[in-house]
């Protein structure tokens, strides 16, 4: 009775190998690709001709950490945030979303100094930190009164 299932086994193992190849090799040439350096550093005001459009609202636990003011430029909006103290959150990521972090928008990783994002029209900046894994601060787009 065990022979015919050793028998019916191998043969799945053998008709199955190449097919789990062929759907992992799929798999990895269809993926999202991965940004690169070049495209999470923060834009360099000093190539910008930008003007101050707005200081931002900053809400969250560490906003006394962070400062942040609206840009435009020829070549769109573009956020600054800046340290007002020396972080002690390592793994910081910039995202832009309309609305929860699920939905966001990967705009770079935040070094601890001051540096420039160019942001759309999505109306929230979130700094995330990786190492504690939340939210650190959310800061609203619109301009505050």
């Amino acid at each position: 009775m065990i022979a015919p299932l050793r028998k019916r086994h191998r043969l799945m193992v053998f008709i199955l190998a190449p097919f789990t190849l062929i759907v992992f090799s799929l798999a990895v040439i269809s993926r999202n690709q991965v940004p690169s350096d070049n495209q999470l550093i923060g834009v360099d005001k000093k190539a910008l001709d930008i003007e101050l459009v707005s200081a931002l609202t900053i809400q969250g636990d560490e906003k006394a950490h962070f400062s942040a003011n609206l840009h435009k430029g020829p070549l769109g909006r573009f956020i600054e945030i800046s340290p007002l103290s020396i972080s002690e959150f390592p793994d910081v990521l910039v995202y832009q979303t309309a609305g929860e972090l699920m939905d966001a928008t990967l705009l770079g990783s935040f070094k601890g100094v001051q540096e420039f994002y160019p942001v759309s029209d999505e109306p929230i900046i979130i700094l995330y930190s990786l190492a504690h894994q939340r939210e650190l601060i959310r800061i609203s787009l619109e301009k505050s009164s």
